[in-house]
């Protein structure tokens, strides 16, 4: 879940708009870290979202926090 969530504020954020190249990293990594259905549904993000092509939209996201704690 962190994961997901550093790459969504620091590469969806910014560095998505900045650099092609590490767009292409950024959704290399996200298809290598997910599987099955995920697998899918981020091809279908991928085609409808066109993360390749210039845009200036913009979106807002909230991170909600998943903690353990020592207690069972």
């Amino acid at each position: 879940m962190d994961m997901l969530a550093q790459w969504v504020t620091s590469g969806a954020g910014g560095a998505m708009k900045r650099a092609t190249k590490r767009t292409r990293n950024d959704w290399a990594w996200l298809y290598r870290h997910s599987c099955g259905y995920g697998s899918k549904l981020l091809a279908h993000d991928e085609v409808t979202e066109q993360p390749f092509k210039p845009s200036k939209v913009r979106a807002s996201i909230e991170i909600k926090s998943i903690t353990r704690t020592g207690h069972a």
